[in-house]
């Protein structure tokens, strides 16, 4: 029985599921709108990891899973991305029976009463055209096992509500979209039995992006210190309105100087924990028009050091690395070919601001 102190406790939400059936864009959307920590999935690429990559996983899961429980603790609810099931799954899918190292896993799962585990899946065929995509060639390699399909979904749909005594929410995913109702449903979750108070100081910093366009490219930045592409942004200086911002980081961050601001296309946001307290980043991102590739030389800050590598829509959305970004660069793109807005600037050479 749960005790009084227990039901004020803040939730974990889990999203499992399948490659490429939506995890990200409903995260975001909880992020978007609920006060929620996010702890991301671990990715052995950007992280570097050549040898043991299997085990490294497990280590990252069970530290993601501690960090969850610090997080609730302070007041907070928690959404992760995979957790130590995924593993789990994986190697069940493949191998047909369950790993020994999970005992400890199971057990630690089984205590957290207020966890609450979805699994998000496709019908086989859908299965299998994003299998083409993966490109990790090990997991390439056990996804073509024709059990593979079935022993995953059966491995959340049957055997870990029985393992751990936890209830698993299957939800299936009719053409890459999750049910309408999905993103209501964890909303309440999060809403009920929210501890009154917050125990960690929280602050908020303006910035301002951009989804730059040369032609049919895109501009996005690379990054050899954290290894992975982003979106031309920075913080809000004082006295600065955000439009003044990103026309100030572009020239810094990319060199480019002659082009031209569209118009802002989103405004997103997302709390992360540092430094003993909560910082909520509430970014709004502008649609730039390139109009030429002159550039000057750039202006990093010290922690900065970013090449310019420009890609179609498709291959940007999947270079990106934050699923706010991509959205982003979804809404970007369909803008450019859908809006009337876009032809008319391109008639008249109209700045909408």
């Amino acid at each position: 029985m749960i005790g009084p102190s227990q039901k004020k406790l803040p939730n974990i939400v889990v999203i499992e599921g399948f490659w490429g059936v939506g995890k990200s864009t409903l995260i975001t959307n909880i992020r978007q709108s609920y006060p929620v920590l996010f702890i991301p999935e671990p990715n052995y690429i950007s992280a570097g990891i050549k040898t043991g990559i299997s085990e490294w996983y497990r280590d990252q899961h069970n530290e993601r899973m501690k960090l969850a429980k610090k997080y609730i603790k302070f007041g907070e609810n928690v959404i992760l991305e995979r957790s130590i099931l995924s593993s789990v799954a994986f190697y069940y899918a493949r191998h047909g029976f369950m790993p020994k190292w999970f005992d400890q896993s199971k057990l630690e799962l089984s205590s957290l009463n207020n966890i609450h585990i979805f699994f998000l899946y496709n019908d086989k065929n859908s299965f299998l055209k994003n299998y083409s995509e993966i490109k990790d060639r090990s997991v390439k390699s056990a996804m073509a096992k024709e059990s593979f399909y079935y022993n995953y979904f059966n491995f959340f749909a049957k055997i870990v509500p029985k393992l751990i005594n936890q209830k698993i929410v299957c939800v299936k995913i009719s053409k890459n979209r999750y049910q309408p109702d999905i993103s209501g449903e964890i909303k309440k979750i999060l809403s009920d039995n929210h501890s009154e108070k917050r125990k960690m100081k929280e602050i908020k910093h303006y910035c301002a992006s951009a989804i730059m366009f040369y032609d049919d490219k895109f501009l996005l930045l690379y990054s050899s210190k954290h290894r992975h592409f982003s979106l031309p942004q920075g913080h809000r200086n004082e006295g600065e309105d955000l439009a003044s911002t990103i026309l100030r980081e572009i020239k810094e961050e990319t060199g480019f100087y002659d082009f031209e601001i569209i118009m802002p296309i989103d405004t997103y946001g997302f709390r992360f924990y540092n430094k003993n307290q909560i910082t909520n980043k509430i970014i709004t991102c502008f649609l730039v028009k390139i109009n030429s590739l002159k550039k000057n030389k750039k202006g990093f800050e010290a922690h900065e050091s970013y090449t310019n590598h420009f890609f179609t829509a498709h291959n940007a959305i999947k270079k990106l690395n934050w699923s706010e970004d991509k959205e982003a660069m979804k809404r970007a793109q369909n803008i450019i070919m859908s809006n009337k807005t876009m032809s008319r600037f391109k008639k008249t050479g109209h700045c909408v601001l």
